[in-house]
């Protein structure tokens, strides 16, 4: 017989930033940074490939769009199956897929193995990112979600920093030996520490029916004074008796709207943001970069976007929904001043940094707010759905910038006219959204 009640909402809403908040948040976002820096070192490793295998720019559009495709599909079936049989379970299932596949990289030497291999990648990526962002979501206490929820996408641009950072430090040469070494052995240890470290969701144990034990050991580490044992009673939030389940509850009421315009922004964002970072390395160096500098700009393009992830945690409280709809504005203005203002190479690196900030910015926005939008049962499959929704998007970009080059248009400039239309259509999305959903609601149900 229950000894106490203890009400889990008001147990998380009540805790302090202490050890256990930071371990969760830190752990979090360091999978997102080696899952990041997996997504975006293609980008990277293609100038050296090009060399060394002796093929086109051109033919490395489908390579750029395999492991997104991967996670068009990895997503939603690890957002489903983490609303089955856990959070951490799937950040580590995927993080250890895509470990050994991406060490597998190194025995490749044509481009059609290749792009097999990345497919494969990707759908190992994608167990991790709605995952990550669903245990964030329902650890943290309320006035904190919406920001840890839209911070969490800082991990993902952190990631995408680091290619670059290593091939400063690396003399010219085959530098893809490097790059796909890092990016097998990092998520692979990744994993062990994870598998130590990272608790599991307590309102997804609750709600799953987990072991007793294991929901009074994370309510004692998220609140020592509760003292909390087996023999307590948890309780969550009621639920109506009638409310929809599984993949019906991603449109029920007023999601019937938000979900599919939510999807609509996901694909307008990862669209740009991965035509941009997949092509820029190669389009900056045939317009006068060297390659260095070229890796540069991509690298600083994602410190824009770490910034945004910074700026998202501390405003998403306060603007909830609206802050998608200002980024997509400001992301509209700054891509087209690097389309078409007159500007030297230096100049051109710093409008890149400021369109890192609006085009990353956009994607920590909707990650905050698509994180909140749903209740616990279907949080991770309605952030893998709207992720696989998202990954549409990211796979075309990186084929229409191809279709660009090999019609024989190679300027930098010219990619940059390439995201003005889906940015609008975004934008146009984003401020419905912003009409229609109440973020503070979305907040407080996370538990």
């Amino acid at each position: 017989m229950a000894t106490k009640s203890i009400d889990v909402e008001a147990l998380i809403d009540g805790q302090r930033f202490s050890a256990f908040t930071l371990r969760v948040l830190v752990l979090a976002v360091l999978a997102l940074v080696i899952d990041g820096y997996d997504v975006q070192i293609m980008p990277f490793a293609a100038p050296s490939l090009v060399k060394a295998w002796h093929v086109s720019r051109s033919a490395f559009g489908p390579v750029f769009s395999a492991s997104l495709f991967g996670i068009l599909f990895g997503a939603p079936l690890f957002g489903w199956v983490g609303d089955r049989v856990g959070r951490k379970a799937c950040i580590l299932i995927g993080s250890v897929v895509y470990g050994v596949l991406s060490l597998g990289l190194l025995l490749v030497h044509d481009l059609q193995s290749l792009i097999l291999l990345r497919f494969l990648t990707g759908v190992g990526m994608g167990g991790v990112f709605p995952n990550a962002i669903a245990i964030a979501a329902e650890l943290a206490p309320r006035r904190w979600r919406a920001g840890m929820a839209g911070f969490m996408g800082t991990g993902i641009t952190i990631g995408g920093v680091v290619p670059g950072l290593i091939v400063a430090q690396l003399p010219p040469g085959p530098i893809y030996h490097q790059l796909f070494l890092i990016g097998g052995l990092a998520p692979l240890a990744l994993a062990a520490l994870l598998a130590i470290g990272l608790p599991e969701s307590i309102a997804f144990l609750i709600d799953r029916g987990g072991s007793k034990a294991r929901i009074a050991s994370l309510a004692r580490q998220i609140d020592p004074a509760t003292q909390a044992t087996p023999e307590d009673g948890f309780v969550l939030p009621a639920r109506a008796a009638q409310e929809p389940v599984g993949y019906r509850a991603l449109f029920a009421g007023k999601m019937a709207w938000i979900t599919p315009l939510l999807w609509v922004m996901f694909a307008a964002s990862l669209l740009s943001l991965f035509m941009l970072t997949s092509w820029m390395p190669l389009l900056l160096e045939a317009s006068g970069f060297s390659a260095k500098a070229a890796a540069g700009a991509n690298s600083l393009f994602q410190v824009g976007g770490t910034v945004a992830g910074v700026v998202v945690a501390f405003s998403m409280g306060r603007l909830g929904a609206r802050m998608p709809a200002i980024f997509f504005v400001l992301g509209l203005i700054a891509i087209a001043v690097a389309a078409r203002a007159p500007l030297s190479n230096a100049g051109l690196t710093m409008v890149i940094v400021v369109c890192g900030f609006c085009i990353t910015g956009i994607q920590c926005a909707l990650n905050g707010t698509a994180g909140l939008a749903y209740p616990t049962p279907v949080r991770a499959r309605g952030l893998g759905a709207a992720l696989g929704a998202g990954r549409v998007g990211s796979v075309i970009g990186p084929l229409l910038a191809g279709a660009m080059v090999s019609a024989g248009v190679t300027s930098a400039r010219d990619l940059f006219l390439l995201p003005l239309l889906p940015l609008a259509l975004g934008a146009v999305a984003s401020f419905v959204v912003a009409a229609r959903l109440n973020l503070g609601q979305a907040a407080g149900s996370a538990a």
